[in-house]
């Protein structure tokens, strides 16, 4: 974590969002700020589909997080928006989880023999 709360932007493609519903959207996307990846800020989209035969996948949540290294994206689809939503934050939550782990020293593989190496030695 970079000490500074990411900035949140929630945009609906051809509908308005519910006050209530933008500040949960927020403060649940910024909560995924929490495994200390520099990420400067989510851009949150969200659409819906009308045609009836649709209905199953009818509401599309996208989630960008958007940081100093590449973007990362999430998209979510549901019958509802609150489904949807929760589909792409749980994406995109693994996918940030699986970011970090990358970044964490392993004590296996090759490089490992001679990091233990200088460690023993000092």
């Amino acid at each position: 974590m970079n000490g500074k709360q990411p900035e949140v932007i929630v945009r609906g493609r051809h509908l308005d969002l519910g006050e209530f519903w933008v500040d949960h959207v927020k403060e649940k996307t910024a909560a995924l700020d929490r495994f200390g990846i520099n990420i400067l800020r989510f851009d949150v989209e969200v659409s819906h589909e009308t045609n009836p035969r649709q209905s199953s996948k009818a509401w599309l949540v996208e989630i960008s997080a958007i940081g100093d290294a590449a973007p990362w994206r999430a998209k979510g689809t549901g019958p509802e928006a609150e489904v949807a939503f929760e589909r792409a934050r749980e994406t995109l939550e693994q996918t940030l989880r699986r970011v970090k782990k990358r970044s964490r020293w392993s004590r296996h593989g090759r490089k490992a023999t001679a990091k233990v190496g200088r460690l023993l030695r000092s």
